[in-house]
């Protein structure tokens, strides 16, 4: 009797992990690919939806990618995280820029001349 007791728990023992860990093919939830995350995080990427794709290639496994694409996520990933950290660009201060005075009109610059000339000539007569 002990050594069927035995049996029966030795039996159960290995066919029970593998029942609990195993679950029907209906159950068990179709993982992405790796080439298949990496191919819509790089959607993502060019479509500009760069928070999305970078959540997305976070996924994937380089080293489950061909060898050929493995640069290309580095340096995608890379670009992603510069311009999502980039500070914002500065704008710089409008200057506070007033009208220019207009220029002096002919008639009035000749006038004024024409009032320093009879100074000037008052002033010489009067000199010696």
């Amino acid at each position: 009797m002990r050594i069927r007791n035995s049996v029966l728990v030795a039996v159960l023992s290995l066919g029970l992990p593998t029942a609990l860990t195993s679950l029907p093919a209906f159950a068990q939830a179709a993982q992405p690919t790796a080439q298949e995350l990496y191919n819509a995080g790089m959607e993502l990427y060019k479509a500009g939806s760069l928070q999305e794709a970078q959540t997305t290639l976070r996924q994937v496994d380089p080293l489950q990618l061909p060898r050929d694409l493995q640069p290309a996520y580095f340096n995608a990933m890379f670009e992603i995280d510069q311009k999502l950290n980039a500070p914002a660009p500065v704008q710089p201060a409008q200057p506070n820029v007033t009208q220019p005075e207009q220029p002096a009109q002919p008639e009035a610059v000749k006038a004024d001349d024409a009032a320093m000339l009879r100074q000037a000539d008052a002033l010489a007569v009067n000199n010696p």
